[in-house]
Protein backbone atom coordinates (compact mmCIF):
# COMPACT_ATOMS: atom_id res chain seq x y z
CA UNK A 1 0.00 0.00 0.00
CA UNK A 2 1.14 3.46 -0.96
CA UNK A 3 -1.10 5.80 0.78
CA UNK A 4 -4.52 6.04 2.62
CA UNK A 5 -6.60 8.90 1.50
CA UNK A 6 -9.77 11.07 1.84
CA UNK A 7 -11.19 13.09 -0.92
CA UNK A 8 -14.17 15.61 -0.44
CA UNK A 9 -16.96 15.47 -3.14
CA UNK A 10 -14.71 17.24 -5.96
CA UNK A 11 -12.06 14.92 -6.21
CA UNK A 12 -9.42 17.03 -3.63
CA UNK A 13 -7.42 14.67 -1.37
CA UNK A 14 -7.86 16.70 2.25
CA UNK A 15 -6.21 13.90 4.41
CA UNK A 16 -3.49 11.47 2.86
CA UNK A 17 -0.57 9.24 4.26
CA UNK A 18 1.80 10.22 1.59
CA UNK A 19 3.11 13.29 2.75
CA UNK A 20 2.75 15.85 -0.56
CA UNK A 21 1.04 19.16 0.21
CA UNK A 22 -2.49 20.12 0.99
CA UNK A 23 -4.66 19.97 -0.72
CA UNK A 24 -4.52 17.62 -3.42
CA UNK A 25 -6.68 18.55 -6.45
CA UNK A 26 -6.73 16.40 -9.84
CA UNK A 27 -8.93 13.33 -9.02
CA UNK A 28 -11.89 14.44 -10.28
CA UNK A 29 -11.44 13.00 -13.76
CA UNK A 30 -10.55 9.36 -12.26
CA UNK A 31 -12.05 6.47 -13.39
CA UNK A 32 -13.33 5.53 -9.71
CA UNK A 33 -14.57 9.16 -8.62
CA UNK A 34 -16.66 9.67 -11.71
CA UNK A 35 -17.95 5.20 -11.28
CA UNK A 36 -18.80 5.97 -7.58
CA UNK A 37 -20.14 9.80 -7.64
CA UNK A 38 -23.56 9.15 -9.01
CA UNK A 39 -23.96 5.54 -7.56
CA UNK A 40 -23.17 3.50 -4.56
CA UNK A 41 -21.40 0.93 -6.45
CA UNK A 42 -19.20 -0.86 -3.26
CA UNK A 43 -15.31 -1.19 -3.87
CA UNK A 44 -14.08 -0.18 -7.14
CA UNK A 45 -10.74 -0.46 -8.40
CA UNK A 46 -9.06 1.87 -11.16
CA UNK A 47 -7.06 1.56 -13.55
CA UNK A 48 -2.91 2.14 -13.60
CA UNK A 49 -1.92 5.58 -13.55
CA UNK A 50 0.92 7.43 -13.35
CA UNK A 51 0.77 9.65 -9.96
CA UNK A 52 1.45 12.98 -10.30
CA UNK A 53 3.25 14.01 -6.85
CA UNK A 54 6.53 11.30 -7.71
CA UNK A 55 5.60 9.50 -10.99
CA UNK A 56 5.31 6.49 -9.75
CA UNK A 57 2.51 3.82 -11.04
CA UNK A 58 -0.26 2.84 -8.99
CA UNK A 59 -3.80 1.79 -9.35
CA UNK A 60 -6.51 3.05 -6.43
CA UNK A 61 -8.80 0.97 -4.49
CA UNK A 62 -11.94 2.91 -3.57
CA UNK A 63 -15.53 3.21 -1.83
CA UNK A 64 -17.92 5.66 -1.03
CA UNK A 65 -18.23 8.71 1.70
CA UNK A 66 -21.56 9.48 2.53
CA UNK A 67 -22.89 12.58 3.99
CA UNK A 68 -24.96 13.23 7.32
CA UNK A 69 -27.81 13.80 4.82
CA UNK A 70 -27.25 10.11 2.68
CA UNK A 71 -25.19 12.00 -0.06
CA UNK A 72 -22.23 11.66 -1.59
CA UNK A 73 -19.56 13.50 0.67
CA UNK A 74 -16.30 11.88 -1.00
CA UNK A 75 -13.64 8.64 -1.20
CA UNK A 76 -11.76 6.69 1.41
CA UNK A 77 -8.96 5.82 -1.02
CA UNK A 78 -5.72 3.03 -1.12
CA UNK A 79 -3.30 3.23 -3.12
CA UNK A 80 -1.78 0.02 -4.09
CA UNK A 81 1.76 -0.09 -5.86
CA UNK A 82 1.75 -2.72 -8.64
CA UNK A 83 5.18 -3.47 -7.76
CA UNK A 84 4.40 -5.95 -5.17
CA UNK A 85 2.23 -8.45 -7.12
CA UNK A 86 5.02 -7.61 -10.13
CA UNK A 87 7.75 -8.79 -7.55
CA UNK A 88 6.07 -11.89 -6.34
CA UNK A 89 5.09 -13.55 -9.50
CA UNK A 90 8.69 -13.16 -10.71
CA UNK A 91 9.69 -15.32 -7.95
CA UNK A 92 6.89 -17.48 -8.10
CA UNK A 93 6.36 -17.71 -12.02
CA UNK A 94 9.77 -16.28 -13.65
CA UNK A 95 9.28 -19.01 -16.45
CA UNK A 96 5.31 -17.52 -17.62
CA UNK A 97 3.17 -14.59 -17.87
CA UNK A 98 1.24 -13.24 -14.78
CA UNK A 99 -1.36 -10.41 -14.86
CA UNK A 100 -4.27 -9.04 -12.98
CA UNK A 101 -7.01 -6.54 -15.67
CA UNK A 102 -10.10 -4.90 -15.13
CA UNK A 103 -12.93 -6.30 -17.71
CA UNK A 104 -12.26 -3.33 -19.77
CA UNK A 105 -9.04 -5.03 -20.99
CA UNK A 106 -6.60 -2.81 -18.75
CA UNK A 107 -3.72 -4.15 -17.12
CA UNK A 108 -2.92 -2.97 -13.66
CA UNK A 109 -0.04 -5.31 -13.07
CA UNK A 110 2.26 -7.42 -15.29
CA UNK A 111 5.07 -9.59 -14.87
CA UNK A 112 7.05 -9.64 -17.05
CA UNK A 113 6.71 -5.63 -18.09
CA UNK A 114 5.80 -5.01 -21.37
CA UNK A 115 8.34 -3.53 -23.62
CA UNK A 116 6.21 -0.73 -24.00
CA UNK A 117 4.50 2.00 -21.24
CA UNK A 118 1.77 -0.58 -19.47
CA UNK A 119 -0.11 1.81 -18.85
CA UNK A 120 -0.92 1.87 -22.96
CA UNK A 121 -1.09 -2.20 -22.75
CA UNK A 122 -4.41 -3.88 -23.03
CA UNK A 123 -5.97 -7.43 -22.92
CA UNK A 124 -6.69 -8.88 -26.59
CA UNK A 125 -9.84 -9.17 -27.62
CA UNK A 126 -9.67 -13.23 -27.62
CA UNK A 127 -8.66 -12.74 -24.05
CA UNK A 128 -11.82 -10.07 -23.14
CA UNK A 129 -13.99 -12.47 -25.58
CA UNK A 130 -13.13 -15.56 -23.15
CA UNK A 131 -13.66 -13.63 -19.93
CA UNK A 132 -16.95 -12.02 -20.94
CA UNK A 133 -18.51 -15.54 -21.89
CA UNK A 134 -17.07 -17.45 -18.16
CA UNK A 135 -15.96 -16.11 -14.70
CA UNK A 136 -12.85 -19.01 -15.04
CA UNK A 137 -11.26 -21.07 -17.29
CA UNK A 138 -8.55 -21.66 -19.88
CA UNK A 139 -8.18 -20.85 -23.56
CA UNK A 140 -5.72 -19.99 -25.79
CA UNK A 141 -4.72 -16.71 -27.44
CA UNK A 142 -2.23 -15.03 -28.72
CA UNK A 143 -0.96 -11.80 -26.53
CA UNK A 144 -1.84 -8.12 -27.06
CA UNK A 145 1.57 -7.29 -25.70
CA UNK A 146 4.09 -9.13 -27.41
CA UNK A 147 2.01 -11.56 -30.43
CA UNK A 148 2.95 -14.83 -28.21
CA UNK A 149 0.44 -17.68 -28.23
CA UNK A 150 0.10 -19.08 -24.64
CA UNK A 151 -2.33 -20.81 -22.82
CA UNK A 152 -4.15 -19.11 -20.40
CA UNK A 153 -5.76 -20.07 -17.39
CA UNK A 154 -8.20 -17.02 -16.19
CA UNK A 155 -10.54 -16.70 -13.20
CA UNK A 156 -12.42 -13.39 -12.17
CA UNK A 157 -11.90 -11.92 -8.41
CA UNK A 158 -14.92 -12.25 -6.71
CA UNK A 159 -16.95 -9.36 -5.60
CA UNK A 160 -14.53 -7.02 -8.21
CA UNK A 161 -14.95 -6.80 -12.03
CA UNK A 162 -11.28 -7.87 -12.58
CA UNK A 163 -9.37 -11.03 -13.47
CA UNK A 164 -6.47 -12.55 -12.77
CA UNK A 165 -4.55 -14.37 -15.40
CA UNK A 166 -1.86 -17.33 -15.75
CA UNK A 167 -0.36 -17.66 -18.75
CA UNK A 168 2.22 -20.31 -20.33
CA UNK A 169 3.82 -20.24 -24.02
CA UNK A 170 2.29 -22.80 -26.21
CA UNK A 171 6.01 -23.40 -27.99
CA UNK A 172 7.22 -24.05 -24.16
CA UNK A 173 4.62 -26.86 -23.53
CA UNK A 174 4.90 -28.57 -27.12
CA UNK A 175 8.64 -29.11 -26.25
CA UNK A 176 8.41 -30.49 -23.16
CA UNK A 177 5.92 -32.87 -24.22
CA UNK A 178 8.45 -33.70 -26.69
CA UNK A 179 11.38 -33.97 -24.56
CA UNK A 180 8.58 -36.24 -22.19
CA UNK A 181 7.92 -38.25 -25.12
CA UNK A 182 11.69 -39.13 -25.36
CA UNK A 183 12.40 -39.80 -22.11
CA UNK A 184 9.62 -42.34 -21.89
CA UNK A 185 10.62 -44.27 -25.43
CA UNK A 186 12.41 -46.73 -23.46
CA UNK A 187 9.46 -47.55 -21.14
CA UNK A 188 7.01 -47.78 -24.35
CA UNK A 189 9.75 -50.31 -25.71
CA UNK A 190 9.45 -52.78 -22.23
CA UNK A 191 5.53 -52.26 -22.57
CA UNK A 192 5.38 -54.11 -25.72
CA UNK A 193 4.84 -57.40 -25.09
CA UNK A 194 2.10 -56.22 -22.35
CA UNK A 195 0.72 -54.39 -25.52
CA UNK A 196 0.67 -57.48 -28.18
CA UNK A 197 -0.70 -59.52 -25.50
CA UNK A 198 -3.77 -57.05 -24.48
CA UNK A 199 -3.79 -56.26 -28.47
CA UNK A 200 -4.80 -60.26 -28.92
CA UNK A 201 -7.57 -59.74 -26.33
CA UNK A 202 -8.85 -56.49 -27.80
CA UNK A 203 -9.09 -58.19 -31.39
CA UNK A 204 -11.16 -61.46 -29.97
CA UNK A 205 -13.77 -58.55 -28.04
CA UNK A 206 -13.86 -56.75 -31.30
CA UNK A 207 -15.10 -59.74 -33.63
CA UNK A 208 -17.71 -60.25 -30.96
CA UNK A 209 -18.49 -56.47 -31.59
CA UNK A 210 -18.26 -56.92 -35.16
CA UNK A 211 -21.83 -59.10 -35.26
CA UNK A 212 -23.10 -57.06 -33.32
CA UNK A 213 -22.50 -53.82 -35.29
CA UNK A 214 -23.67 -56.04 -37.99
CA UNK A 215 -27.23 -56.59 -36.29
CA UNK A 216 -27.25 -52.75 -35.82
CA UNK A 217 -26.70 -52.08 -39.23
CA UNK A 218 -29.45 -54.48 -39.95
CA UNK A 219 -31.79 -52.45 -37.68
CA UNK A 220 -30.89 -49.13 -38.84
CA UNK A 221 -31.34 -50.00 -42.49
CA UNK A 222 -34.77 -51.36 -41.29
CA UNK A 223 -35.83 -47.84 -39.35
CA UNK A 224 -34.27 -46.19 -41.96
CA UNK A 225 -36.75 -47.91 -44.76
CA UNK A 226 -39.48 -47.18 -42.38
CA UNK A 227 -38.45 -43.43 -42.30
CA UNK A 228 -38.52 -43.19 -45.82
CA UNK A 229 -42.17 -44.70 -46.31
CA UNK A 230 -43.06 -42.74 -43.54
CA UNK A 231 -41.41 -39.54 -45.65
CA UNK A 232 -43.51 -40.13 -48.46
CA UNK A 233 -46.46 -41.19 -46.81
CA UNK A 234 -46.18 -37.53 -45.26
CA UNK A 235 -45.41 -35.72 -48.60
CA UNK A 236 -48.67 -37.84 -50.13
CA UNK A 237 -50.61 -36.22 -47.44
CA UNK A 238 -48.76 -32.86 -47.78
CA UNK A 239 -49.97 -33.18 -51.96
CA UNK A 240 -53.41 -34.20 -50.74
CA UNK A 241 -53.71 -30.75 -48.80
CA UNK A 242 -52.42 -28.65 -51.36
CA UNK A 243 -54.66 -30.60 -54.43
CA UNK A 244 -57.60 -29.72 -51.46
CA UNK A 245 -56.97 -25.98 -50.74
CA UNK A 246 -56.08 -25.45 -54.55
CA UNK A 247 -60.02 -27.33 -55.55
CA UNK A 248 -61.68 -25.41 -52.87
CA UNK A 249 -60.09 -21.88 -54.14
CA UNK A 250 -61.34 -23.32 -57.90
CA UNK A 251 -65.19 -23.70 -55.91
CA UNK A 252 -65.52 -20.52 -54.52
CA UNK A 253 -63.82 -19.16 -57.83
CA UNK A 254 -66.70 -20.29 -59.81
CA UNK A 255 -69.53 -19.89 -57.51
CA UNK A 256 -68.71 -16.19 -57.12
CA UNK A 257 -68.19 -16.18 -60.75
CA UNK A 258 -72.12 -18.11 -61.06
CA UNK A 259 -73.10 -15.19 -58.23
CA UNK A 260 -71.92 -12.14 -59.94
CA UNK A 261 -72.82 -13.25 -63.44
CA UNK A 262 -75.81 -15.59 -62.90
CA UNK A 263 -78.07 -14.16 -60.28
CA UNK A 264 -76.49 -10.81 -60.34
CA UNK A 265 -78.39 -10.14 -64.19
CA UNK A 266 -81.66 -11.64 -62.67
CA UNK A 267 -81.25 -9.28 -60.32
CA UNK A 268 -80.82 -6.25 -63.22
CA UNK A 269 -84.01 -7.55 -64.68
CA UNK A 270 -85.98 -7.25 -62.12
CA UNK A 271 -85.46 -3.82 -61.22
CA UNK A 272 -85.83 -3.40 -64.77
CA UNK A 273 -89.12 -4.62 -63.51
CA UNK A 274 -89.85 -3.00 -60.75
CA UNK A 275 -89.15 0.65 -62.56
CA UNK A 276 -91.15 0.24 -65.14
CA UNK A 277 -94.48 -0.81 -62.76
CA UNK A 278 -93.52 2.19 -60.79
CA UNK A 279 -93.71 4.68 -63.74
CA UNK A 280 -97.31 3.41 -64.62
CA UNK A 281 -99.97 6.76 -64.89
CA UNK A 282 -102.18 5.32 -62.49
CA UNK A 283 -101.03 7.33 -59.87
CA UNK A 284 -99.88 6.37 -56.63
CA UNK A 285 -101.87 2.57 -55.51
CA UNK A 286 -100.94 -0.01 -53.68
CA UNK A 287 -99.53 -2.12 -56.34
CA UNK A 288 -97.05 0.87 -56.78
CA UNK A 289 -96.40 0.79 -52.96
CA UNK A 290 -95.77 -3.15 -52.89
CA UNK A 291 -93.60 -2.62 -56.41
CA UNK A 292 -91.01 -0.38 -54.09
CA UNK A 293 -90.81 -2.17 -51.17
CA UNK A 294 -90.28 -5.60 -53.77
CA UNK A 295 -87.57 -3.01 -55.31
CA UNK A 296 -86.13 -2.14 -51.89
CA UNK A 297 -85.93 -6.00 -51.33
CA UNK A 298 -84.10 -6.70 -54.35
CA UNK A 299 -81.40 -3.92 -54.25
CA UNK A 300 -80.87 -5.43 -50.31
CA UNK A 301 -80.38 -9.01 -51.95
CA UNK A 302 -77.81 -8.12 -54.43
CA UNK A 303 -75.80 -5.80 -52.18
CA UNK A 304 -76.19 -8.96 -49.79
CA UNK A 305 -74.67 -11.19 -52.71
CA UNK A 306 -72.34 -8.91 -53.48
CA UNK A 307 -70.79 -9.10 -49.94
CA UNK A 308 -70.95 -12.83 -50.26
CA UNK A 309 -69.46 -13.04 -53.71
CA UNK A 310 -66.56 -10.96 -52.40
CA UNK A 311 -65.95 -13.13 -49.43
CA UNK A 312 -65.82 -16.45 -51.15
CA UNK A 313 -63.37 -14.63 -53.63
CA UNK A 314 -62.45 -11.29 -54.15
CA UNK A 315 -62.68 -10.45 -57.68
CA UNK A 316 -59.94 -8.08 -57.29
CA UNK A 317 -57.42 -10.36 -55.95
CA UNK A 318 -57.19 -12.12 -59.82
CA UNK A 319 -57.70 -8.67 -61.34
CA UNK A 320 -55.98 -6.30 -59.76
CA UNK A 321 -53.82 -8.25 -57.23
CA UNK A 322 -52.83 -8.42 -53.49
CA UNK A 323 -52.99 -5.21 -52.71
CA UNK A 324 -56.19 -4.07 -53.63
CA UNK A 325 -57.92 -6.94 -52.23
CA UNK A 326 -56.37 -6.28 -48.87
CA UNK A 327 -57.32 -2.29 -49.08
CA UNK A 328 -60.66 -3.28 -50.04
CA UNK A 329 -60.92 -5.78 -47.37
CA UNK A 330 -59.38 -3.38 -44.39
CA UNK A 331 -62.04 -0.93 -45.54
CA UNK A 332 -65.17 -2.95 -45.64
CA UNK A 333 -64.22 -4.60 -42.00
CA UNK A 334 -63.46 -0.84 -40.69
CA UNK A 335 -66.77 0.67 -42.05
CA UNK A 336 -69.27 -2.53 -40.98
CA UNK A 337 -67.19 -3.19 -37.07
CA UNK A 338 -65.26 0.82 -36.44
CA UNK A 339 -62.88 -0.83 -35.88
CA UNK A 340 -59.37 1.12 -36.77
CA UNK A 341 -56.86 -0.98 -39.37
CA UNK A 342 -53.72 0.66 -40.87
CA UNK A 343 -52.61 -1.03 -43.66
CA UNK A 344 -48.86 -0.22 -43.98
CA UNK A 345 -47.83 -1.95 -47.60
CA UNK A 346 -44.04 -1.77 -49.21
CA UNK A 347 -44.28 -0.67 -52.87
CA UNK A 348 -43.20 -3.46 -55.05
CA UNK A 349 -43.22 -4.60 -58.57
CA UNK A 350 -43.36 -7.91 -57.87
CA UNK A 351 -46.25 -9.92 -57.94
CA UNK A 352 -46.68 -13.14 -56.03
CA UNK A 353 -48.49 -16.54 -57.49
CA UNK A 354 -51.70 -16.92 -57.22
CA UNK A 355 -51.37 -19.57 -53.89
CA UNK A 356 -49.49 -17.39 -52.37
CA UNK A 357 -51.88 -14.38 -53.29
CA UNK A 358 -54.81 -16.48 -52.11
CA UNK A 359 -53.46 -17.61 -48.52
CA UNK A 360 -51.62 -14.01 -47.71
CA UNK A 361 -55.49 -12.81 -48.09
CA UNK A 362 -56.97 -16.20 -46.12
CA UNK A 363 -54.45 -15.49 -43.29
CA UNK A 364 -55.43 -12.30 -42.98
CA UNK A 365 -59.23 -12.52 -43.03
CA UNK A 366 -58.78 -14.97 -40.75
CA UNK A 367 -56.80 -13.11 -38.31
CA UNK A 368 -59.35 -9.78 -38.59
CA UNK A 369 -62.06 -11.72 -38.08
CA UNK A 370 -60.56 -13.33 -34.78
CA UNK A 371 -59.73 -9.66 -32.96
CA UNK A 372 -63.47 -8.55 -33.69
CA UNK A 373 -64.50 -11.80 -31.96
CA UNK A 374 -61.96 -12.19 -29.15
CA UNK A 375 -59.84 -9.13 -28.90
CA UNK A 376 -61.82 -6.17 -27.98
CA UNK A 377 -59.31 -4.06 -29.50
CA UNK A 378 -59.83 -0.45 -30.96
CA UNK A 379 -57.07 -0.55 -33.36
CA UNK A 380 -54.60 -2.89 -35.60
CA UNK A 381 -51.85 -2.66 -37.58
CA UNK A 382 -51.11 -4.33 -40.77
CA UNK A 383 -47.74 -4.65 -42.25
CA UNK A 384 -46.89 -6.22 -45.71
CA UNK A 385 -43.51 -6.78 -47.22
CA UNK A 386 -43.00 -8.53 -50.66
CA UNK A 387 -39.35 -9.42 -51.46
CA UNK A 388 -38.37 -11.37 -54.36
CA UNK A 389 -36.82 -13.93 -51.97
CA UNK A 390 -39.52 -13.58 -48.77
CA UNK A 391 -42.82 -12.11 -47.84
CA UNK A 392 -43.41 -10.33 -44.53
CA UNK A 393 -47.31 -10.39 -43.27
CA UNK A 394 -47.03 -8.81 -39.32
CA UNK A 395 -50.77 -8.04 -37.66
CA UNK A 396 -50.96 -6.13 -34.65
CA UNK A 397 -53.59 -5.40 -32.50
CA UNK A 398 -53.72 -3.35 -28.99
CA UNK A 399 -56.38 -5.60 -26.90
CA UNK A 400 -56.70 -7.52 -24.51
CA UNK A 401 -54.04 -10.89 -25.45
CA UNK A 402 -53.69 -13.85 -23.64
CA UNK A 403 -51.76 -16.33 -21.37
CA UNK A 404 -48.18 -17.71 -22.64
CA UNK A 405 -49.84 -21.27 -21.96
CA UNK A 406 -52.91 -20.32 -24.76
CA UNK A 407 -50.07 -19.63 -27.45
CA UNK A 408 -48.81 -23.66 -26.24
CA UNK A 409 -52.63 -24.81 -27.02
CA UNK A 410 -53.18 -22.56 -30.07
CA UNK A 411 -49.43 -24.01 -31.52
CA UNK A 412 -50.58 -28.09 -30.34
CA UNK A 413 -53.68 -27.40 -32.61
CA UNK A 414 -56.66 -26.73 -30.37
CA UNK A 415 -57.58 -23.41 -32.60
CA UNK A 416 -59.19 -24.47 -35.09
CA UNK A 417 -58.80 -20.98 -37.10
CA UNK A 418 -55.09 -21.03 -36.58
CA UNK A 419 -54.29 -24.60 -37.20
CA UNK A 420 -56.27 -23.42 -40.55
CA UNK A 421 -53.93 -20.78 -41.28
CA UNK A 422 -50.44 -23.03 -40.31
CA UNK A 423 -51.78 -25.67 -42.34
CA UNK A 424 -52.20 -23.07 -45.34
CA UNK A 425 -49.04 -21.91 -44.45
CA UNK A 426 -47.06 -24.74 -44.30
CA UNK A 427 -48.68 -25.88 -48.10
CA UNK A 428 -46.71 -22.95 -49.50
CA UNK A 429 -43.38 -23.29 -46.98
CA UNK A 430 -44.86 -20.74 -44.70
CA UNK A 431 -44.72 -20.08 -41.01
CA UNK A 432 -46.64 -18.65 -38.16
CA UNK A 433 -45.60 -17.33 -34.66
CA UNK A 434 -47.59 -15.70 -32.41
CA UNK A 435 -46.69 -13.44 -29.27
CA UNK A 436 -48.97 -12.10 -26.75
CA UNK A 437 -49.16 -11.07 -23.21
CA UNK A 438 -52.22 -10.21 -21.56
CA UNK A 439 -53.46 -6.53 -21.48
CA UNK A 440 -50.47 -5.83 -24.29
CA UNK A 441 -52.15 -6.67 -27.24
CA UNK A 442 -51.51 -9.84 -30.03
CA UNK A 443 -48.99 -10.04 -33.05
CA UNK A 444 -48.93 -12.86 -35.41
CA UNK A 445 -45.71 -12.97 -37.75
CA UNK A 446 -46.23 -15.04 -40.73
CA UNK A 447 -42.62 -15.19 -43.03
CA UNK A 448 -43.19 -17.25 -46.55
Amino acid sequence: ISAISVMDRDGIARLTTFPPIFPVPGFRDRDYFVALRDEDLGTIVGQRVRAKSNQQDIFNIARRRTGPGGGFDGLVVISVTPDFFEAFWKQSAPANVTAIFQSGGRLLARYPLPPEDILDAKAGPEMLAAVAAADRGTTIAPSNVDGLVRIISFRKISGFQLYVVHAVDLDRVLRLWRAEALRNGSWFASATVGLLVLAMLVIRQRRRLTVTHGLLVVRTQALATEAGRRATAEADLASVLRDTVDRQEAERKNLARELHDSLGQHVAVLHLGLDSLICQPDGSTPTRDQAASLKQTATALSHEMGRLAWQLRPTGLDELGLETAIKTFIETMSSRTGLRIDLHIEPTDHRLSPAMEATLYRVLQEAITNVVKHAEATLVDVVLTVRKDQTHLIIEDNGRGFESDEVRITRSGKHLGLLGVRERLALIGGTLEIESEPGRGTTLFVKI
